[in-house]
């Protein structure tokens, strides 16, 4: 939870231990969690998961500038179930980083364009809080222009960078395929990724705006997973992360056949969250 005193700014997160696995090869019985999920956090640590170098640099949870739009530094606060800490850094902070497994040429200069066109799209949803959740569609070319394409695949980028960096902190390997799709590959197979809207998050935020306070914040969900004892690794990780009450749901399973993500459309679907998986 991120908040301001005056102004209830949230920014829920969950620590590594908190993630479930479950073992699907056979029926699935019962939810593992902390010593249970050591046998598959097999990450090699100190390495860069994109290209093998040296890991000297964290990846944002939450993007910087987002974090900025919300107040000054020594207004925010960080929550999650067991505590609450003033952030004193939006840059140099550990509660707002993930561990390092990037080296600093990855983390900046080889994926800045994709940190680009997350920030068009955040600006875009920031500025537009107030109408889209009438709409049933996100329309690339109103959020980028007439470079949409290039720019969403981009922003689809910057997500799976997300996603790796939380799966390699959490310990788990990172699959070969988010290297790929971050190289230039077109599609990023096994991984689902839509776009949402929080019926929960919007009402929250009516009623804090009827009580006068901002109540946008930054929210990722707990991370749930799939472990096969027989292949000895994990073989799905899902969780979703929003911005106000607008996210990205996303989920890598191994076994996915085929996948139908935002980024192959010009309009993509805004889902409701409440009529998706639960993770």
């Amino acid at each position: 939870m991120l908040a301001r005193p005056a102004r209830a700014r949230i920014l829920p997160d969950v620590a590594p231990e908190r993630m479930h696995t479950i073992d699907v090869t056979e029926p699935p019985e019962e939810f593992i969690s902390g010593d249970q999920l050591t046998p598959y956090q097999t990450a090699t640590k100190g390495m860069c998961w994109w290209c093998g170098a040296i890991a000297n640099s964290k990846e944002h949870k939450f993007k910087r500038t987002d974090l900025a739009r919300m107040g000054r530094e020594s207004e925010l606060l960080w929550g999650s179930d067991d505590e609450l800490v003033r952030i004193r850094s939006n840059r140099k902070s550990k509660i707002v980083k993930f561990q390092r497994n990037l080296c600093t040429e990855c983390n900046n200069r080889r994926s800045q364009p994709f940190d680009y066109a997350y920030d068009k799209y955040a600006d875009y949803v920031w500025s537009n809080l107030d109408r889209l959740w009438r709409r049933s569609k996100l329309d690339m070319r109103q959020v980028f222009g007439e470079n949409w394409q290039v720019d969403t695949l981009d922003l689809a980028r910057y997500v799976a960078k997300h996603i790796a960096c939380r799966m390699a902190s959490d310990g788990y390997p990172v699959p070969p395929q988010f290297g790929q799709f971050l190289d230039g590959a077109a599609t990023l197979p096994s991984v689902h990724m839509v776009l949402f809207k929080d019926p929960a998050m919007w009402e929250l935020r009516r009623r804090f705006i009827d009580q006068g306070i901002e109540g946008d914040g930054l929210w990722m969900a707990p991370a749930t997973g799939a472990a096969s004892p027989s292949r000895g690794r994990l073989t799905m990780f899902s969780s979703s992360f929003t911005l106000g009450y607008i996210g990205f749901m996303y989920r890598w399973d191994e076994d996915a056949s085929s996948v139908d993500p935002f980024y192959l459309y010009r309009k993509a679907t805004l889902h409701r969250r409440d009529r998706l998986p639960d993770q």
